[in-house]
């Protein structure tokens, strides 16, 4: 039995998620991995899908530098809301 990842995002509980995916992932079709970020995770979730590449290519080439951005984008987001509502 392989491992599958998504297994475990019940555990996430309402942990904001953000799953950068590429549009032509053989190994796990974008199609696949949209049903499970948006039926599982119950807090905020964001699925960004990067077209032309697949499985492996998010690491490299030209689309690398704007997933890292969005990356941080969702963080500081999500730090900022998680901030807010531990002292509000």
């Amino acid at each position: 039995m392989a491992w599958n990842p998504f297994h475990t995002l019940r555990l996430l509980s309402d942990t904001p998620t953000l799953l950068v995916t590429p549009e032509d992932d053989q190994i796990s079709p974008a199609e696949a991995q949209k049903r499970v970020i948006y039926n599982v995770p119950a807090g905020p979730r964001h699925m960004q899908v990067v077209p032309g590449t697949g499985h492996m290519d998010l690491f490299d080439g030209d689309s690398f530098a704007s997933i890292m951005l969005t990356q941080v984008d969702f963080i500081r987001r999500h730090m900022a809301d998680s901030t807010t509502t531990a002292v509000g």
